[in-house]
């Protein structure tokens, strides 16, 4: 069971927990960036760079990680990268897709 509450209009809390038969993850505020995440009360820094000018998401210099992966793929004539390759971006594509189903989210380029 799940429960998921977002807004456009109201700033909501935006930590996540996630609960199962081997421990629970907390995900702290913002879940969509966090810095750190505690699995079974033991919290781990994933630090990102400080930023050298006015940002419009919070912690998106973490996306730096991701262009040098892209980048460094591109210099060794890498088609993918090894750290996250086609197949699994496909499978979690595929994940989004039965979840937004399961759900009854639909978009427009669903119809088309």
């Amino acid at each position: 069971m799940a429960t998921f509450t977002c807004s456009a209009g109201v700033q909501l809390h935006s930590e996540a927990f996630i609960a199962g038969t081997k421990g629970i993850i907390e995900v702290p505020s913002p879940m969509w960036c966090p810095t750190s995440l505690v699995v079974n009360k033991k919290e781990t820094q994933y630090p990102v760079p400080e930023p050298s000018l006015p940002l419009n998401f919070t912690n998106s210099t973490g996306k730096r990680f991701e262009a040098g992966e892209v980048r460094q793929c591109l210099l060794k004539g890498l088609k993918e990268s090894p750290v996250m390759p086609h197949a699994d971006s496909l499978l979690l594509a595929e994940m989004e897709d039965e979840i937004r189903r399961q759900v009854g989210v639909v978009y427009s380029q669903d119809c088309q």
